[in-house]
C-alpha cells in the first residue's frame, strides 16, 4: 500500500518536469520523443509510477533549457510524512518552443541545442 501524501523523488521531478511542459504547449509524446523514450513510459515518469535514470533527467533538463537544480526536488524530513518537495516552477526559465528552428522528429531523441564537444589531440 502507498503511504498518502508521501512523495517520492521520481514523483516530484515529475511533477515539475510536467509544469513546464504545460506551460510549453508540449506533449507528453513529444516530451518522450525529445529524451528518447515511448510516450507510454513518459507518463509513467511524469505520474511518479517509474523512476527516473539520470540520463533521462540530463536530457530532460537539456531539452527544457534547464539546470538540474531546476528540475531537483528538496527533501522534507521535518513534516509528519518524510517526502520529496517538487522543484519550484520558474516560468522565466521556460523554454519558448515557439521560437525553436529544428523540432523533434520520429523516434529521434531531442538534441537541438546540446554542445558537442571534441578535443584534438
Amino acid at each position: 500500500m502507498r503511504d498518502v501524501g508521501k512523495v517520492t523523488a521520481d514523483s516530484a521531478i515529475g511533477m515539475t518536469v510536467r509544469q513546464y511542459l504545460n506551460y510549453g504547449g508540449i506533449s507528453v509524446g513529444t516530451f518522450g520523443d525529445m529524451i528518447g523514450i515511448t510516450q507510454g513510459t513518459a507518463s509513467r515518469k511524469l505520474g511518479g509510477k517509474v523512476a527516473w535514470t539520470a540520463q533521462e533527467v540530463l536530457m530532460a533538463s537539456a531539452a527544457l533549457g534547464l539546470s538540474l537544480e531546476d528540475l531537483m526536488p528538496t527533501w522534507d524530513g521535518a513534516s509528519d510524512v518524510p517526502s520529496w518537495i517538487p522543484a519550484p516552477f520558474k516560468p522565466a526559465k521556460a523554454l519558448d518552443f515557439e521560437e525553436l528552428s529544428v523540432r523533434p522528429q520520429g523516434l529521434e531523441p531531442w538534441t537541438h541545442g546540446l554542445k558537442v564537444r571534441c578535443s584534438t589531440n
